[in-house]
């Protein structure tokens, strides 16, 4: 019993120690996999600014161009602009628009930044109060585990204790009945071995006096 006390108290050990690896395994894990997100995000967000500044410069040196192209005509004198019969209104009307939607794209484009990193900072933050949020759960069970695993060797080790008081009793009991055994076997009454010896000696020297005498009166009685 107390062997196999030992050995149920070795395979609790085991099996918490067992549970209490794959907890901190899966904790490994869970943290990997939040630190592949973040990279992720990282990348993604460095992705979209790029993009978005490639966009800006295209239609910054569109605007440029537009900007050049009025500062060239605002350089031509008055009276030879006058002189100009050709209307140039659609082609005005063509830059101020172009130009128009080059502040408007460009508006845009910094607001989606700006959304991009107020999302990615977002997510940065709900992952660090995730991941400090796992700390602490991962840090309580540990505490759990390791109190009921305290709780457990108590009980074992009490059950272990009791064990073998109970086979020191059974022990006791099992050589007082063997002394007891051997005591109505063998009574103090009864003669040992070598008194019985004794006494099987002294009767055969009796028998053989008695044959001699008998003998010695048979033989005087014939003559």
């Amino acid at each position: 019993m107390a062997s196999s006390g030992i050995a149920e108290t070795y395979g609790e050990k085991q099996s918490l120690l067992d549970d209490l690896i794959l907890e901190m395994d899966e904790r490994a894990e869970a943290t990997r996999v939040l630190k592949e997100e973040q990279n992720m995000n990282e990348q993604r967000l460095i992705r979209v600014g790029e993009s978005i500044r490639e966009r800006a410069l295209k239609r910054s040196s569109i605007t440029d161009r537009i900007d050049s192209t009025r500062s060239q005509e605002s350089m031509v004198p008055a009276k030879k602009r006058m002189r100009k019969s050709k209307p140039s209104t659609p082609d005005d009307a063509i830059s101020t628009f172009l130009s128009k939607q080059a502040q408007e794209q460009q508006r845009l484009d910094a607001d989606r930044v700006k959304i991009e990193r107020d999302k990615f900072e977002l997510q940065q933050k709900e992952s660090l109060q995730r991941l400090e949020l796992d700390q602490q759960r991962f840090e309580l069970k540990k505490r759990e585990r390791m109190q009921a695993m305290e709780e457990r060797n108590k009980v074992l080790n009490t059950m272990d204790m009791l064990g073998r008081k109970l086979q020191q009793v059974q022990s006791a009991k099992i050589m007082h009945h063997l002394r007891h055994y051997t005591h109505i076997q063998r009574p103090k009454s009864e003669p040992s071995p070598c008194s019985a010896f004794l006494v099987l000696s002294n009767l055969a020297s009796s028998l053989r006096v008695t044959n001699s005498s008998q003998v010695y009166e048979r033989e005087n009685f014939e003559a």
